[in-house]
């Protein structure tokens, strides 16, 4: 039996059901995103924790997550196997970045819920001191008021174009023509969008501190620290665009699973 989310309660009741080898993969944030639920996930832990100690083999999708997983529920480092979270990398094959802006701009490209611990706000504070840029947003959540309320503060709206619900191959299509792609996230097990990105040849910017470092590499994807400054974003952006990795950006080789691979990785996780 593979069960899933520490954060949701179907996964301890499968654990106490168990009768057979199970399987668990956490997807482990550690914290909340609100003080409520930072309250509600310390009292938890004791509930959440037997999972870990009734499970025969534990999955993180990054190193990142297998530290805190050993650091808090003192798991030991051989009951837990790293599988990221794979692409369907056929999506990305022949995508090609072919959307040019009028005006000769460069896009940044955001894709995500707008919480705060996202790290939106940052590029928007960004964007005064980068005069070539725009921003895409693409995502939807429940700071997006304030989001909106900055950039009319920074006199920056004209500059950020807003998405919801849109279309997966639409999706592909603006990772692929983006500039670059960044993401500042304080807390995330895996990344997802980060791999989507480089996948379709676009280059990242992230936060470090979280599973973000894992697709760090100093050249398609550079971190910056947490907690992120202006400043900082501001240079790595313009360090970036000066490079040319756009024009040149290698996908061989990435940090990114298929999920054939995915498969076959977990395949070996039942059968041992």
């Amino acid at each position: 039996m593979h069960v899933h989310s520490y954060h949701a309660l179907p996964a301890f009741f499968a654990a106490l059901a168990k009768k057979s080898r199970l399987v668990f993969t956490p997807h482990y944030h550690r914290r909340g995103h609100t003080v409520i639920r930072n309250l509600m996930l310390k009292a938890y832990r004791i509930i959440g924790g037997r999972i870990f100690g009734m499970a025969d083999k534990v999955i993180c999708v990054s190193e990142y997550e297998k530290r805190m997983v050993m650091s808090d529920f003192n798991i030991p480092a051989g009951k837990i196997e790293k599988i990221p979270n794979g692409l369907d990398l056929n999506e990305f094959i022949n995508l090609k970045s072919d959307k040019k802006s009028d005006d000769g701009s460069k896009t940044l490209l955001y894709v995500g819920r707008l919480e705060q611990y996202k790290g939106i706000h940052h590029i928007i504070k960004a964007l005064p001191h980068l005069e070539d840029f725009k921003l895409d947003i693409i995502g939807k959540g429940p700071y997006e008021k304030n989001l909106h309320k900055l950039a009319q503060e920074l006199y920056v709206t004209k500059r950020i174009n807003w998405y919801k619900d849109v279309t997966r191959k639409e999706l592909l299509d603006r990772y692929a023509s983006a500039d670059m792609f960044i993401m500042l996230s304080k807390y995330e097990a895996y990344g997802i969008t980060v791999a989507e990105a480089l996948a379709a040849g676009t280059p990242c910017i992230v936060a470090t501190g979280s599973a973000l470092d894992d697709f760090v590499d100093g050249k398609r994807c550079s971190g910056i620290n947490t907690p992120v400054t202006t400043g900082e974003l501001i240079n790595a952006i313009k360090n970036m665009q000066d490079s040319g990795i756009k024009n040149n950006m290698d996908t061989k080789n990435l940090s990114v699973l298929d999920w054939n691979d995915v498969t076959g990785k977990l395949i070996d996780v039942y059968k041992s």
